[in-house]
């Protein structure tokens, strides 16, 4: 018999038991393999699932988010039924979940934000088979529902005078109990300052340009100008001679200062609708804070021998149709070119060198947004030092910022200002501080700011308001500048957190909470700025006059995921 026989009798001999044996094989073969695929599928199928319940929880937070602030009021239960009515429109029924978590909190800047967390059970396929009927999924979202309102500097509705209050900011090595809680990354000794990762130590302006302004001033080129950019203190004498706007004799009229290093306001005597103050000395100069973070905060104590000057950096840009940031110029003030811009009014790249470009902006190729406004964008921070730069900016015509129609120095431009009709006007353009508006106050007594713009649409809406560094538990007067005070007005305390007797370093908590009239409230409100009135007495004619800084937000515009 050949080999191949011989093999080919093994084979026939042995094929039905191995038949047999295939057989079983491939059926547990076939079983583990729709095992494999049924788990497969069934995570497949989890894992869509998932990823629709979570956007369907995004979406009802959202939508709660709205009603958190029904009526000026934090209300959960009414937040939580819209946002239960979310996820039943979207398919995954209330009644149906193992569990609803919703509550309110706050961010980090203290607004309210409402959290929503929902179990939900999604049935299985071939798991079954596992005994796993069901899988729970979980989708936590926080959301929250406000604006970063508009906040106008007092330059402009001063026609750029500087009278009541200017802009101001500490170098990044001081601490936060001097009211700045943006520039400096400590909140004391050995303390973070929480709104520092917030901001990244910036504060940033909108500069807003009306698409008429090009046709209203027969120019395409819009000017911005910084007042006193640096933080140096030329002038050290405390008497200066005081020209007076409203046709009093010129007289040597005193400040009163602590020392050479610090700020020196003279009060002129005028009402407050001519030129109640005369600009010696804006910025304060202090020590410089030591080597070791960790070491005590600079010591309030001024002089030019003492501290260090705080470089400020100053960055101006638009964006384009995609949203890219376009840099028009950028200018860094140290005490070397201090006696340059010293008590002036500059234009960077212009009368005084840039580090790039200047502050002469084309608008031709900046796009106009849904309101038909053009937008130019002022960041401003500091990179170095521990002293207060007190500052402002005006924006407007190209021609008529030249020097031969608005004078340079600070004092000749207010009373120039006060008695040449027009003078100063910026035919619709304005200034915005964006989320943080830090206000330097010369004024004593009574006083009245304008903190935010409300548009009509927002009407129905809440404000929220704060104030950091604050020295007193003072009341403050809310209302708006368009509307009587028997229409609105608003009475809050200011309430300082841990029952301290001021807010020194802290933001007033809880925010001050309050209703944007509307129609429906037989209340004619066609928009207007929110203005604040309270006593800045406490310090006054003592230097440093009081600085702070204000926060409003107000519930408008679309809501946003935050977490």
């Amino acid at each position: 018999m050949s080999l191949e026989e011989q093999s080919h009798m093994d084979i026939t001999t042995r094929a039905p038991e191995e038949a047999g044996q295939t057989i079983v094989l491939l059926a547990l073969m076939i079983i583990g393999m729709l095992a494999f695929v049924g788990l497969a599928a069934d995570t497949g199928f989890l894992f869509a699932r998932s990823s629709q319940f979570s956007s369907a929880v995004d979406a009802a937070a959202l939508a709660g988010v709205v009603e958190l602030h029904e009526g000026g009021t934090i209300n959960v239960i009414s937040a939580t039924n819209r946002a239960g009515e979310f996820l039943n429109a979207n398919g995954w029924p209330i009644d149906q979940a193992i569990s609803v978590d919703a509550t309110d909190g706050e961010t980090e800047l203290g607004i309210p934000e409402f959290y929503y967390t929902v179990t939900y059970p999604v049935e299985t396929f071939f798991m079954r088979l596992l005994g796993f009927d069901e899988v729970p999924i979980t989708h936590a979202s926080t959301a929250a529902y406000y604006a970063l309102t508009n906040m106008p500097v007092a330059t402009h509705f001063d026609n750029s005078m500087v009278r009541l209050a200017n802009q101001f900011i500490y170098g990044p090595n001081s601490c936060t109990d001097e009211g700045d809680p943006v520039s400096s990354p400590y909140g004391g000794v050995g303390v973070p300052n929480p709104d520092y990762p917030v901001t990244n130590g910036i504060y940033e302006y909108r500069i807003r340009v009306p698409a008429d302004f090009i046709t209203d001033t027969g120019q395409s080129n819009l000017t911005v100008q910084l007042f006193d950019p640096d933080t140096v203190n030329m002038n050290l004498n405390d008497t200066v001679l005081v020209t007076h706007s409203n046709g009093d004799p010129d007289e040597l009229l005193s400040c009163s200062s602590a020392g050479v290093g610090d700020s020196c306001i003279i009060d002129t005597g005028e009402p407050e609708t001519s030129n109640p103050v005369w600009l010696v000395r804006v910025d304060e100069t202090w020590t410089a804070r030591a080597a070791d973070p960790n070491a005590a905060c600079p010591d309030p104590a001024y002089g030019v021998s003492l501290g260090n000057s705080t470089f400020t950096r100053y960055e101006l840009f638009y964006r384009d149709a995609n949203g890219t940031r376009v840099d028009v110029g950028a200018f860094a003030s140290d005490g070397d070119n201090s006696d340059n811009t010293d008590m002036l009014w500059v234009t960077p790249g212009v009368d005084i060198a840039a580090e790039s470009g200047n502050f002469n902006v084309d608008l031709s190729p900046i796009p106009l947004d849904d309101e038909n406004n053009y937008n130019v964008y002022l960041h401003v921070s500091t990179t170095n030092g521990t002293s207060k730069n007190a500052w402002d900016i005006w924006a407007g015509p190209t021609g008529l910022a030249s020097t031969t129609r608005m004078p340079a120095g600070v004092n000749d431009r207010n009373v120039a200002v006060m008695t040449t009709a027009g003078l100063g006007r910026t035919y619709g353009v304005e200034v915005y501080a964006q989320g943080y508006l830090p206000t330097n106050i010369y004024r004593t007594g009574l006083v009245t700011l304008n903190v935010a713009a409300v548009e009509a649409v927002q009407g129905g809406g809440t404000i929220y308001a704060s104030v950091f560094d604050f020295e007193a538990n003072d009341p403050f007067n809310y209302g708006f500048d368009t509307l009587a005070p028997g229409d609105y007005q608003q009475n809050r305390a200011a309430v300082c957190p841990e029952n301290s007797a001021d807010c020194n370093n802290k933001w007033v908590r809880p925010q001050h909470v309050m209703g944007i009239p509307t129609n429906s409230d037989s209340i004619a409100f066609y928009g207007g700025f929110l203005t604040v009135t309270f006593d800045n007495s406490t310090d006054a004619g003592i230097p440093p006059y009081d600085e702070h800084v204000w926060s409003v937000r107000v519930t408008a515009g679309r809501p946003f995921l935050t977490r």
